[in-house]
């Protein structure tokens, strides 16, 4: 069973990217952040393809829970789960300063024309960087 599902969610990979182009481009939509590029290599998916792997997110049905199950917990186990069955996909976490005061962690992923994505694993909302303006990201771990 566990065969049959690593094989086709590798099924998804369009793309591999090497570690120096995966910083690039999270770097060229935030100058100031701090990125944390562990590993040689990533896949990356259409964008297509991981809207369908991100609606498996279960996390968005548990109950917010402040310190204990809070926005970092979530981006935490959402990057986990998606790295667990997207072994070496392009995704991560991004901690955030949000405009008009507070901080918040969600998750962040790159697709294969190179566009870098939020995932919010708290609702399943998927954001295209270039067009949000309401987070300035200061740490990218992927």
């Amino acid at each position: 069973m566990m065969k049959w599902w690593f094989n086709y969610t590798e099924s998804f990979c369009e793309e591999i990217a090497a570690n120096a182009w995966v910083e690039d481009k999270i770097r060229k939509q935030s100058k100031k952040a701090q990125v944390i590029v562990t590993d040689k290599y990533y896949y990356l998916a259409t964008q297509k393809s991981m809207n369908s792997l991100l609606q498996m997110n279960l996390f968005k049905f548990a109950k917010f829970k402040n310190e204990t199950r809070d926005c970092d917990d979530y981006s935490f186990a959402s990057m986990a789960f998606m790295r667990w069955i997207t072994p070496g996909f392009a995704f991560g976490i991004v901690h955030v300063d949000v405009v008009g005061g507070g901080k918040h962690a969600l998750n962040f992923f790159l697709d294969d024309e190179g566009r870098l994505y939020y995932f919010e694993p708290q609702t399943n909302e998927v954001i295209l960087v270039a067009m949000e303006n309401k987070y300035k990201p200061y740490l990218f771990i992927i």
